[in-house]
């Protein structure tokens, strides 16, 4: 036996309600109602049971906010440590805090992102699907009740005009008319998306790059009105929008470091510099401290040059501090290092201070000592 299809179809929200009361009093189970605007009751009136979307969402952000753990600890700590702002970087709790804004972004992108493609796919919404409205009319000002009925559609149609139907229509279904939720693009849909993919690689491909963009949408908030650091200023000193210090003078807390970086500056560090600040318990724990946020992920822990990104091949060639290894060595080259950098190692002198770096010098004396 064929389905019937059965649309009841009403010119008011309250006649609807009262429809819908009536339908369900009968036993009679309502399969879709269509309305141009949203009707305050209408999933009750259904016995439609509660949304999920509520949970579907909490579950959403648990991911992310799994997610955003799992990347911050492999990007960060795991597969490339990195010193940034001072901050230790060789166990993921002692960062924790600095990730907290990344945990509670990733959380909110994947229950805001999800919850709108769960509520799409649920609600047939998905890119290519056909429109499944049965009446234009509903998008405009009347409402309808839809029903798939197996047999006698007597008493149904009895009930909906008994309710304030204004038409009432039956026709016969087969069961391949019932929709369904399986992706299907039409071929007019795949036209566009395969010259919006066209369009898009294209943009892509370019001989010259374009610094800057043909148009702008809002060129006031593109380009500032205030003066760029470092850019002209017909009205200021010497046309800059910086000014150069004056004569004589150095940055607050900044000592001046007079050995050149050359081979031969790097020998007088080595053979006459020598540390002033005491040698204490204070100094070497700080030392310690600056030691596991700056050079751990490379000389690593014990200063056997077996850092994380060592060990993950990332860096080669970092030496151990042991004196079978850098025979030659002292506290002054040390600093000498860290302040000018060598080899592929940077200079530290923008992120250390003076003081800093003759601490993590004794501490680096200390590992030495230590290794055999």
């Amino acid at each position: 036996m064929s389905k019937k299809l059965v649309h009841g179809l009403f010119d008011d929200d309250d006649i609807l309600m009262s429809g819908v009361k009536a339908v369900r009093q009968k036993g009679i189970d309502i399969d879709e109602v269509y309305t141009p605007f949203p009707v305050h009751g209408l999933d009750k009136a259904m016995g439609l049971k509660p949304t999920r979307i509520a949970s579907a969402a909490f579950i959403f952000g648990i991911i992310g906010f799994f997610f955003a753990i799992w990347l911050t600890w492999f990007m960060m700590i795991e597969d490339w440590p990195q010193n940034i702002g001072g901050k230790p970087s060789f166990t993921w709790l002692e960062n924790m805090p600095s990730f907290i804004p990344i945990m509670f972004e990733m959380t909110i992108f994947f229950t805001a992102h999800l919850m709108v493609t769960t509520y799409f796919f649920k609600n047939k919404l998905y890119p290519g699907s056909a429109g499944i409205n049965p009446d234009p009319r509903t998008t405009d000002d009347k409402f309808l009740m839809e029903f798939f009925v197996d047999g006698d559609t007597s008493n149904l149609e009895a009930i909906l005009k008994d309710s304030g139907a204004i038409e009432v229509t039956v026709k016969d279904i087969v069961e391949e008319e019932k929709r369904n939720l399986w992706f299907k693009l039409p071929p007019k849909s795949a036209s566009v998306v395969v010259i919006l993919l066209g369009l898009g690689l294209s943009s892509c491909s370019s001989d010259e790059p374009m610094r800057e963009p043909v148009s702008v949408y809002m060129p006031d908030m593109y380009h500032s009105v205030a003066y760029e650091p470092y850019s002209e200023d017909p009205n200021g000193i010497n046309s800059m929008e910086a000014r150069t210090p004056v004569d004589g003078t150095i940055k607050r807390g900044y000592v001046p470091y007079d050995i050149p970086n050359t081979n031969e500056g790097y020998q007088e560090a080595l053979m006459n510099l020598k540390s002033p600040i005491a040698s204490n318990d204070e100094n070497a724990k700080y030392g310690e401290e600056l030691y596991n946020i700056y050079c751990i992920s490379c000389h690593g822990i014990n200063g056997d040059g077996q850092g994380k990104l060592v060990q993950n091949e990332k860096f080669l060639g970092v030496p151990s501090y042991a004196a079978s290894r850098l025979p030659n060595i002292s506290e002054g080259s040390i600093f000498h290092v860290i302040t000018y950098g060598k080899n592929m190692m940077g200079s530290h002198a923008s992120q250390l201070t003076w003081d800093e770096r003759w601490k993590i010098s004794q501490h680096v004396l200390k590992l030495r000592s230590q290794l055999k």
